[in-house]
């Protein structure tokens, strides 16, 4: 029984990446376009949160290749001059851009770039822009309607470049490969609500496929909170399903359990975790208060302290 849901769930994971990655792809055809042309398709809220991957990641050895005593930045000069004292988002005022936005996920998928480029250049010796890089010369043609108007002007070549080497690719791919999850978690939620039903599992990822396009927006707007939310979400929720259905057949038989004191302590050890787990969270984002004053851990909190604390 295990194995046929690790096949359906890892056959599912690697159709639904594929699927959105294609889908990316056809909507706008990044493969031809240039770094700065695929920057500028971000649009919105989309451009801030690439920006600070792209400043993370970027040592501003480009900028400076006619400087010979430039010194690149490590990344904790980055993240104290780009992040934690940033003049550019609401110039001229100087911000903390981790406290004033959510830009965790960038940070992360930053340092997950910067290590994999160190351990591949430095512990395997490999050529990381030539061997995670494929690069293409495209030639720009003139259409003949302006040709009157562009005689003098000579066909364009651009190059463009794509594969995980590649920091856009890199940034895309682990958004997919994030919310490649998501699929899968609605069929093991399905899973154990459906009394651990094979068919309700396939049944939860067929429903999902075919309204995939109103239930996530991850293959038209990747840089969004919401795709690095909604599998996180999704996780927790099937973790307090499973939890719970495992849970309750003790707690309809509480009174006539001998191990009802276990049972109690292991009740209260839950409500600690989550209101534990949720002052963590709004800790990690720097005081973030619209945490703690959200309905769920209002409902933790009043639960245990009127069971627990007021007997």
């Amino acid at each position: 029984m295990l194995s046929q849901k690790l096949l359906i769930s890892s056959f599912v994971y690697i159709l639904y990446f594929w699927y959105l990655n294609r889908m990316f792809e056809n909507d706008r055809s990044y493969q031809y376009l240039t770094e700065i042309e695929r920057e500028m398709s971000l649009t919105s809220e989309q451009s801030l949160y690439y920006y600070y991957y792209k400043v993370l990641i970027n040592d501003d050895a480009n900028n400076n290749n006619n400087n010979d005593d430039f010194v690149p930045k490590n990344f904790t000069e980055l993240l104290v001059e780009k992040i934690f004292n940033d003049d550019r988002s609401q110039a001229p005022n100087i911000v903390n851009a981790f406290k004033v936005l959510t830009i965790l996920p960038e940070i992360l998928l930053a340092i997950s770039y910067r290590t994999m480029r160190t351990i591949l250049i430095q512990y395997f010796r490999v050529d990381f822009d030539q061997d995670w890089r494929r690069c293409y010369l495209v030639e720009n043609i003139i259409d003949e309607n302006d040709h009157d108007q562009n005689n003098n002007q000579p066909n364009s070549i651009i190059s463009t470049c794509e594969g995980i080497g590649e920091p856009f690719y890199f940034y895309i791919y682990s958004i997919f490969a994030i919310n490649g999850f998501v699929p899968i978690l609605i069929g093991w939620i399905a899973y154990y609500i459906g009394n651990h039903s094979i068919c309700s599992m396939i049944m939860a990822i067929i429903m999902f496929t075919l309204n995939q396009t109103q239930s996530s927006r991850v293959q038209w707007a990747v840089p969004l909170r919401e795709n690095f939310g909604y599998p996180l979400f999704l996780f927790h929720q099937l973790y307090l399903i499973k939890y719970f259905i495992e849970l309750l057949p003790n707690i309809i038989n509480y009174h006539h359990n001998h191990h009802s004191d276990n049972n109690e302590k292991f009740i209260q050890k839950y409500f600690l975790i989550n209101i534990a787990a949720t002052i963590l969270q709004s800790l990690l984002q720097l005081g973030n208060v619209f945490v703690l004053r959200s309905p769920y851990f209002y409902s933790f909190l009043h639960i245990y302290h009127h069971h627990y604390c007021c007997q």
